[in-house]
């Protein structure tokens, strides 16, 4: 395989593994706009938080990102839930539009109130494992983007199953 065609598929598997992480995102995004019919422009500004968090944890307190990642989850659920029932709620019945300029006010404000406190500095979380991937002939496949990949398409089939065969997941 001559070096061109060698970049290339590496680029492709990178960009299937990453898509993993977007796919994740884009479930819990159709989701609620599929059940409440709102389109959650701040749904991304509450995903930076959460790096946010998880970084944090990682430098202050030295939390691997895997053993933080229920604090993270509940945490953001948390405040995912107040401003829905706080916020959100309060214009639900609203017209599209209305929604969609609240939640892009919230997207702006969670957004810089981020910027005020971490400043835009680029940041990563280095742990012993960041590196490790599986070497196909002259390829690598990140083993963290895989198992991300492997966890989204799980969530995905799970929440599909969940929606199509549950009394509860039919009722939403």
């Amino acid at each position: 395989m001559d070096i061109g065609a060698q970049v290339v598929l590496q680029d492709t598997i990178n960009g299937l593994l990453l898509g993993g992480t977007y796919a994740t995102l884009a479930v819990g995004f159709s989701l609620v706009w599929g059940v409440l019919n709102v389109v959650n422009l701040a749904h991304g500004a509450l995903v930076m938080l959460g790096a946010y968090l998880t970084y944090w944890l990682f430098t202050t307190y030295h939390v691997d990102p895997l053993l933080s990642l229920p604090f993270c989850a509940a945490t953001l659920f948390a405040l995912g839930y107040g401003l829905q029932r706080l916020v959100i709620n309060q214009v639900i019945r609203a017209s599209f539009l209305v929604t969609f300029l609240l939640t892009f006010g919230l997207d702006l404000l969670i957004t810089n109130l981020a910027l005020a406190a971490w400043t835009a500095d680029v940041r990563s979380v280095t742990t012993g494992y960041s590196g490790s991937y599986l070497a196909l002939g002259p390829l690598a496949v990140p083993t963290v983007r895989l198992a991300g990949l492997v966890v989204a398409l799980v969530v995905a089939a799970a929440l599909s199953w969940v929606l199509t065969r549950t009394q509860f997941g039919i009722a939403i």
